[in-house]
C-alpha cells in the first residue's frame, strides 16, 4: 500500500524526547514512514509496533499478492464470503461515506486507481474514451453487500476494492489505542501525514500542527491557522504531492469514481479534525474528490472541522474553514 498523500499537516512542535518518560519511535510502513512519540510508563517496543503494522499491511495492501484485500479482489464473491473483522470494520465506514458524499467517495474505485497508472502496477497511461466507459462499469459500491454479522461479503459483479484512503487512518487509531491501554499519559501517532494524538508534547502543552501551504495567498488573505490539539485526528488530502505527467499534462491521483477521470477543478488541499483518524482520512478523500462547493456543503451540513486551500485563477491560494473548523482553531479575539 503506498501512501496517497505525505507530510502535508507538519507536527511544528514535536520536541526531543529529552523529558523523562517520552519515547520516540519511526520507521517505514504501507509505503510511507510512521512516527510515535508517547509518555508511557514502559518501554515500548519497536519490534512489536512493526509487527502490527505489517499485521495492516497483510489485510488492507493492494501491492502485496498475498494480503488479505488483494486475495478478495481475485476471488469469486457473487456468493458470500467470509473477511476478517478488521477488513469488515473499514468497509463499513467506507460504505457510510459512499452515502454521505453521494459517491464521491467509494472504495470500489480500484480499477480506475490501477488504470491511471496510481496502483500496483506503476504504469502511466492515457485511457481512452472507450476504455474509461468498460472500466467505469466495474466502478460503484452499490454491487458490494456486506453483512458485518458474519462478518462477510458478496458483490453482484466484480470489483476492485482499494482502502488507501482509510487504512492508514485505522492503523493509526489503533496504535494509539493500545498506547492508551498501556496507560500513556500522552502521543503522537503519525504514518504518512494521518495523526492522531491525546495528551500533551514534549514542550506540556497540546501539539501544534501546521497546514503546508504549497504556495502563495491571494492578496489580503490569512493563513490558515496552526492546529492545537490535545485530542483527536487530523488527516490533509492535497493533489500537489502525488501526480504523473501523462502526455505532457499534470494528473491528479485522486480519481473521480464518479467520471472515471482524475479531479481538474481547483481544490488543492483539504485538511480534516476528527476525533478517529480514520474518518478524518475519509473525510478528506471525500471532499477533495467533490471540489470546493459540493465539499464546503457537505463540510458544513455534517458539522466537520475543515480547512481548505482553493487554487485562484492567478495561481495562489484562498483558504476556507468551515464554521467547526473556526470554532476549534481559528485564534480568539477580544479586548
Amino acid at each position: 500500500m503506498r501512501p496517497l498523500w505525505v507530510g502535508l499537516v507538519l507536527a511544528v512542535v514535536l520536541g526531543g524526547c529529552s523529558e523523562a518518560g517520552y519515547q520516540s519511535i519511526s520507521g517505514a510502513t504501507m509505503g510511507t514512514y510512521y512516527r510515535i512519540q508517547a509518555n508511557c510508563p514502559v518501554r515500548l517496543d519497536p519490534a512489536d509496533i512493526d509487527t502490527r503494522l505489517r499485521e495492516f499491511n497483510s489485510v488492507f495492501s493492494t501491492y502485496e499478492p498475498e494480503s488479505e484485500l488483494s486475495q478478495l479482489n481475485l476471488a469469486d464473491t457473487t456468493q458470500w464470503r467470509v473477511v476478517s473483522v478488521q477488513l469488515m470494520t473499514v468497509l463499513t465506514v467506507a460504505a457510510r461515506l459512499v452515502e454521505e458524499s453521494a459517491g464521491a467517495f467509494d472504495p470500489t474505485v480500484g480499477a480506475l486507481v490501477n488504470l491511471w497508472g496510481f496502483g500496483p502496477g506503476d504504469e502511466q497511461l492515457a485511457p481512452d474514451a472507450q476504455t474509461l466507459s468498460r472500466v467505469l462499469t466495474e466502478t460503484g459500491f452499490a454491487a458490494i453487500k456486506l453483512d458485518p454479522g458474519l462478518p462477510a461479503l458478496r458483490s453482484t459483479s466484480a470489483r476492485t476494492i482499494d482502502l488507501s484512503a482509510l487504512a492508514k487512518g485505522r492503523a493509526v487509531d489503533e496504535l494509539a489505542a493500545t498506547f492508551a491501554a498501556l496507560d500513556c499519559t500522552d502521543a503522537l501517532v503519525d504514518i504518512g501525514g494521518e495523526i492522531r494524538v491525546f495528551g500533551q508534547s514534549p514542550a506540556q502543552r497540546g501539539w501544534r500542527l501546521a497546514i503546508e501551504q504549497p504556495g502563495e495567498l491571494r492578496d489580503g488573505a490569512q493563513p490558515l491557522p496552526v492546529m492545537v490539539i490535545t485530542n483527536g485526528a487530523v488527516a490533509t488530502s492535497g493533489d500537489y504531492r502525488n501526480y504523473r505527467e501523462i502526455a505532457g499534462t499534470r494528473v491528479s491521483h485522486l480519481i473521480d469514481p464518479r467520471t472515471a477521470k482524475p479531479i481538474t477543478h481547483g481544490l488543492a488541499s483539504v485538511t480534516v479534525w476528527h476525533p478517529e483518524a480514520m474518518w478524518a482520512d475519509g473525510y478528506a478523500t471525500a471532499i477533495s474528490v467533490l471540489g470546493p462547493e459540493a465539499g464546503q456543503t457537505l463540510a458544513n451540513s455534517a458539522k466537520l472541522a475543515v480547512a481548505m486551500l482553493i487554487r485562484t485563477a492567478d495561481g495562489r491560494f484562498e483558504p476556507w474553514m468551515s464554521e467547526a473548523f473556526k470554532a476549534r482553531f481559528e485564534p480568539k479575539t477580544g479586548r
